[in-house]
């Protein structure tokens, strides 16, 4: 599944989040914000809402990836794709000879924004090349729409092969706890896809696609544009869509998922720096107003929807993403964005928007990017500190599929526990007011999950209805896997359907003691711990007599 996907990079609820990074809204600081890339499980890390290719993050699928939504390579791309309805009160009116001749009376004019906005578009280019301190190679191909022809080529271009395996991807979130028995993984990714993307980059295309909101060029979409063409600039210069793509053809989802890191890190460092020297008073007060509702938001009415969280690391509209999800395709944004301002020599202190020194710094890691999201949590252990050699051992499961072979990464693990046990804030003697967005974000890679991670490789299994699921984690030290564990022990009581716990030495064992709970096990020697989960289990046991007699 994520072998053949392209990779996209694309913005999520642009408005708010850029307000919180920028130090505006209600954030007390100017502090790196999540702008808008899952797990880097199965799901799509990379970029499957995130990075630029057609991509979803690992933990989308496996990859946005940063993950981004389906793959739009089915969608036409032609001049004719931009023409759209005119916005109701646009600032400019078409001219007679933008009305098609075949429209009758009671037709709605219909006009080629991308032309119509020619002249903003130019614009936006020539202040990104500024900002950015590069020059286009090749001059960008932008396309405008209206809302509802974005909303159309958001759902329409659906790629099947995203969706492959996502009955497996979800029986091993449910199985771990991290979404509702009831959710729908599918409707999860394509509500988010749909409700909270303000544009997108799409590489396989080489071009820009942003919607129209309102009723012209406004603040919104010059942020957008700012955004995504500094994806195409920095994507002309050092060629990182074929790195990803290389990453995802090497299953290397942690390289996915930290590459674009860097890539929207940067592109939110753009924004910030035309916030602060284009954005007008008057403007910020326009991005403070309400949002248009999508035109055609997910159903609401589903009362029986899992808990789910609707705060900045989520989705715009009535759309809301469990917690882990969101964290996971927000992780590229704020903390890609905190990475290279630390590269760069710039203290959780200091507020002050990127300059053209700074880019030039920049620069030179897209030459040399980093390889796992532990460096990107810490920016010191950049570039030197590479993920390290996992034995992960792959039993034979008869009656079941290998769905997947991937590293569920450092990032996943710190989100899961982040949900399931509230690691986000480690220190709770910090006075919530305190926490600010940067004080979180520099705060939360400090848990077992995160600080001691080495390397691991996870599988996952599928038989149409019961999943199992093996990780095999190594540690920097031997320390870092008994931390883990200990931090594992209480994910798995608190947030998996397992029964009582039964300690034997190195081990934990999680046997089900009536119908309809769930089996799970832990063991650590050395630096290396190993994990295994499954809804059956007798397939459990299969698995742990294979892993101890190895």
């Amino acid at each position: 599944m994520i072998a053949g996907m392209k990779i996209r990079f694309a913005t999520f609820v642009l408005g708010a989040l850029l307000l919180a990074a920028c130090g505006g809204g209600n954030s007390s600081d100017g502090s790196a914000g999540t702008i808008a890339p899952v797990s880097q499980s199965s799901v799509v890390p990379t970029s499957s809402v995130a990075p630029t290719s057609s991509v979803v993050p690992t933990a989308l699928p496996a990859t946005l990836e940063s993950t981004e939504p389906p793959s739009e390579s089915s969608v036409p791309t032609s001049s004719t794709s931009s023409e759209t309805s005119l916005p109701a009160s646009g600032s400019s009116d078409p001219t007679p000879s933008s009305v098609s001749e075949s429209d009758s009376e009671t037709s709605q004019p219909t006009v080629d924004l991308t032309a119509l906005y020619k002249d903003e578009i130019d614009e936006m280019i020539r202040v990104t090349e500024r900002i950015r301190g590069l020059k286009f190679l090749t001059p960008p191909k932008v396309i405008l729409l209206d809302q509802e022809s974005f909303t159309e080529r958001m759902s329409g271009g659906s790629d099947e092969e995203f969706f492959e395996d996502i009955e497996a991807e979800e029986a091993m979130y449910k199985l771990l706890g991290l979404i509702e028995p009831d959710a729908s993984l599918r409707q999860i990714y394509t509500g988010r896809s749909g409700s909270g993307v303000r544009g997108f980059y799409d590489s396989a295309e080489e071009e820009v696609v942003v919607p129209i909101r309102g009723t012209g060029i406004g603040i919104d979409e010059r942020l957008t544009l700012v955004h995504e063409l500094t994806h195409v600039l920095t994507d002309q210069h050092f060629n990182y869509a074929e790195k990803s793509n290389e990453l995802v053809r090497n299953n290397d989802t942690e390289g996915i998922f930290a590459l674009s890191a860097m890539i929207e890190g940067d592109a939110v460092e753009v924004q910030k720096r035309y916030f602060d020297e284009e954005v007008t008073e008057e403007e910020l007060a326009q991005l403070n107003e309400p949002q248009p509702a999508p035109s055609n938001p997910p159903d609401a009415s589903n009362t029986d929807a899992p808990s789910e969280r609707s705060d900045s690391g989520g989705l715009s509209g009535n759309f809301r993403i469990p917690q882990f999800l969101g964290d996971q395709f927000s992780f590229p944004y704020g903390y890609g964005s905190n990475f290279l301002r630390s590269l760069v020599g710039r203290d959780a202190t200091d507020i002050d928007p990127l300059n053209d020194e700074d880019f030039q710094k920049i620069n030179q890691a897209y030459l040399n990017p980093p390889v796992s999201t532990e460096q990107i949590y810490f920016s010191k252990k950049y570039p030197l500190d590479t993920p390290l050699d996992v034995d992960h051992r792959i039993a034979d499961l008869p009656d079941y599929e290998l769905v997947e072979t991937n590293t569920w990464g450092a990032s996943s693990l710190a989100t899961m526990f982040d949900q399931v046990l509230n690691y986000r804030f480690p220190d709770s003697s910090i006075p919530a007011e305190e926490l600010t967005p940067t004080a979180i974000l520099l705060l939360s890679p400090n848990r077992p999950a995160v600080k001691g991670w080495g390397g691991d490789r996870y599988s996952l299994w599928f038989n149409g209805s019961d999943v199992a699921f093996v990780m095999t984690y190594r540690g920097d030290e031997a320390s870092d896997a008994e931390e883990l564990s200990e931090a594992l022990q209480k994910y798995i009581s608190t947030g998996m359907n397992v029964g009582e716990a039964e300690v034997s030495g190195d081990t934990v064992t999680w046997s089900s003691t009536e119908d309809g709970e769930d089996f799970a096990w832990l063991s650590v020697e050395g630096d290396t711990l190993r994990f295994v989960a499954t809804s059956d289990p007798a397939v459990g046991a299969k698995l742990v007599a294979f892993y101890e007699a190895a």
